[in-house]
């Protein structure tokens, strides 16, 4: 979301894989804890920080809240996620206040391997301010049209359970379906943009 006229706003995003713990021990097998509240620090003790790239302005108070702020070439860089394969159960959470528009852009996820360029075949897992997509194999299986609203906070939560693939938008079931599969490599974490061969692009 490098473009001025553009914005994304995110606050707490947690990544897991395993299920929830109900039993009131927080998470098994948490990854990362980002509550962006003035730094990409890791709040789930496993040394996931991340990399503020244009660092400059980009911690805000919006709506009551702390949160980070995507613009202008600013994004941050969460390091690797395992190999999500087709039995990899997983979980993703996150608050977002974005730009509905930039259908390409970057919110979570990536869009490219870490050297900027593509996966041969062509891989990746990503939020957009427009769609949801797992792609792999140089295709797109689960694809979930469901554009932000500007303005609106909104809470994100996909969870992987064996095959299906369910997105969840403040609760309520956006997409579900199946997958035959995932990608082969660890997939870049990004969170509001990714670099292209060293420069910070919108895709």
């Amino acid at each position: 979301l490098t473009d001025a006229g553009k914005q994304l706003f995110v606050n707490s995003i947690l990544w897991a894989a395993g299920t929830l713990d109900e039993g009131g021990d927080g998470i098994d097998g948490l990854i990362g804890y980002w509550p962006l509240d003035g730094s990409a620090a890791d709040a789930s003790g496993n040394g996931a920080d991340g990399n503020v790239i244009n660092p400059d302005g980009v911690w805000v108070e919006d709506a009551g809240r702390s949160a980070y702020k995507s613009g202008g070439g600013s994004y941050i860089e969460l390091g690797s996620l395992p190999v999500i394969g087709g039995d990899t159960d997983f979980t993703w959470s996150f608050w977002v206040n974005a730009s509905a528009s930039g259908v390409n852009d970057i919110v979570f996820g990536n869009r490219y391997g870490p050297d900027g360029v593509d996966f041969a075949p062509r891989e990746f897992i990503k939020f957009t301010p427009t769609k949801f997509e797992w792609h792999f194999d140089g295709a797109g299986q689960n694809t979930a049209d469901a554009p932000f609203v500007e303005g609106v906070w909104a809470h994100n939560l996909v969870v992987k359970s064996g095959s299906t693939l369910t997105y969840y938008r403040d609760g309520a079931e956006v997409a579900t379906g199946e997958v035959t599969g995932g990608p082969v490599n660890p997939q870049p974490l990004y969170l509001g943009g990714q670099a292209v061969d060293g420069a910070a692009v919108e895709n």
